[in-house]
């Protein structure tokens, strides 16, 4: 069965969390940016900068997975999308 865009909005299956994976995503692709520029011209200065967007990102994904999740949820449903 097919749902229409207005009940698959309103499907509490389909309720996410853009803010968490559009941060994480920003950090990886950060880190990713910083390899390939660490890759393509070897210095320290590129070295330096790609540990510190890996340490950043490990750091974001540490405390991403630590948030109550069942929060969360508790404030979706409050937020009476539907």
């Amino acid at each position: 069965m097919l749902l229409t865009k207005e009940e698959a909005r309103c499907d509490p299956s389909n309720k996410r969390i853009p803010w968490f994976y559009q941060n994480v995503k920003n950090t990886i692709r950060a880190m990713k940016k910083a390899y390939r520029a660490w890759f393509g011209i070897k210095s320290l200065h590129l070295s330096k900068r790609y540990t510190q967007e890996g340490k950043v990102t490990e750091e974001t994904v540490k405390t991403s997975k630590a948030y109550p999740w069942a929060d969360i949820g508790i404030k979706l449903d409050s937020l009476n999308l539907c």
